[in-house]
């Protein structure tokens, strides 16, 4: 897997996992690496395509914001 930039960063409320927002071809497309930053592990893979992805405050819901302005809530798989 090549990371060609980390676009964003969130966390949940205790701070105990991080979700990078980060383009992962040349062509740009967006994915997302769920940590758990306690223990450095990486949890999660997510193909996150045309969405910018944002950690909930539980740690158990992606937020998807479209690029189109559609914005949904999806669990993690």
């Amino acid at each position: 897997m090549c990371a060609r930039g980390i676009r964003a960063a969130s966390f949940n409320a205790d701070g105990s996992r991080v979700l990078l927002n980060f383009s992962r071809t040349v062509q740009n497309v967006s994915s997302a690496l769920l940590y758990d930053t306690r223990t450095g592990r990486l949890l999660r893979v997510l193909d996150t395509p045309e969405t910018s992805a944002t950690l909930s405050p539980d740690g158990k819901t992606l937020l998807l914001h479209r690029y189109s302005g559609e914005l949904q809530g999806a669990p993690l798989p």
